[in-house]
């Protein structure tokens, strides 16, 4: 069974609002699918965990532990099977393909902005 669910960052308080509190507010969650809510982005999940059994969201910086390369942004891409995507330098591999084990959250683009220089 695919689990689909979000979480929504906020740019105000600099948190991520928990799907548990955005189902509980079915009204905030559908506003800010929409866009209504302004500085509010939500992360779908990827269905996927890390090592550690860290969920995975769209927006999430990866550590690869089987190679030197450093970390990847969770990205999702329809033109892709699968969708969800790891990306660094412009260069793209699918997340589904990673074994669970490989995977490490290490943050997120909101959280830890100063980490996506590296990604340059």
């Amino acid at each position: 069974m695919r689990v689909i669910k979000f979480k929504a960052w906020n740019d105000i308080d600099k948190m991520a609002i928990k799907w548990d509190t955005l189902q509980a507010s079915p009204v905030l969650f559908m506003n800010i699918l929409k866009g209504k809510v302004k500085h509010h982005q939500l992360m779908q999940f990827t269905g996927l965990q890390d090592s550690e059994g860290v969920d995975i969201y769209e927006g999430d910086l990866i550590s690869l532990h089987d190679n030197q390369r450093g970390f990847t942004k969770v990205v999702f891409r329809n033109a892709y099977v699968g969708g969800w995507l790891l990306v660094r330098n412009n260069n793209a591999c699918s997340l589904g393909a990673r074994r669970q084990e490989d995977l490490k959250v290490v943050g997120n683009i909101h959280q830890n902005p100063e980490l996506l220089e590296a990604l340059k």
